[in-house]
């Protein structure tokens, strides 16, 4: 025998004690998921630690790029923080930034969706967009003119049926 034939051998014997092990453990029937609350304050104070990090080395891209757009998504949607999207877009840059050849998907929609919610938060209130428009006189003239252009329509249907 080969030693590859031996270390092939010997994982399968590993495969085969970890399939034991685990159908042993099913077979108590023991387990319970049991429900953890969130500590979003350790959370977001270990998010800014990897965050900050400064890189000395390549796999630390990765870490460093997910802390920050964690910490970009906990700014967006105020998880544990104020909702603060000018920071959130500052962590979803450096997200990019720090880890060049990551996916990227992700961080485009998100800055996406902060442009989007900026400018629907900067959008007037309903209420005060219809006072400011029953304030104006063309309001009322166009809903003159919609109200005259329905008459206009009932009189010619009415008066269409009259004639056959």
């Amino acid at each position: 025998a080969t030693t590859g034939d031996a270390a092939a051998a010997g994982g399968e014997a590993e495969e085969d004690v970890a399939d034991e092990d685990w159908e042993a453990l099913s077979a108590l029937s023991d387990f319970k998921l049991v429900r953890q609350e969130a500590d979003v304050a350790l959370a977001l104070a270990r998010y800014k630690r990897t965050a900050s990090t400064r890189i000395t080395a390549e796999w630390m891209q990765p870490f460093v790029a997910r802390a920050s757009f964690n910490l970009g998504y906990m700014h967006q949607f105020g998880f544990g923080v104020t909702p603060d999207r000018a920071l959130a877009r500052r962590y979803y840059n450096r997200c990019a930034e720090v880890d060049p050849g990551g996916v990227h998907m992700p961080v485009a929609v998100m800055l996406v969706l902060v442009s989007v919610q900026s400018y629907f938060t900067a959008l007037p209130s309903t209420i005060s967009v219809a006072g400011i428009a029953l304030a104006d006189i063309r309001v009322h003239v166009l809903a003159v003119h919609i109200v005259t252009f329905g008459v206009l329509l009932m009189l010619r249907r009415i008066f269409s049926a009259a004639r056959r």
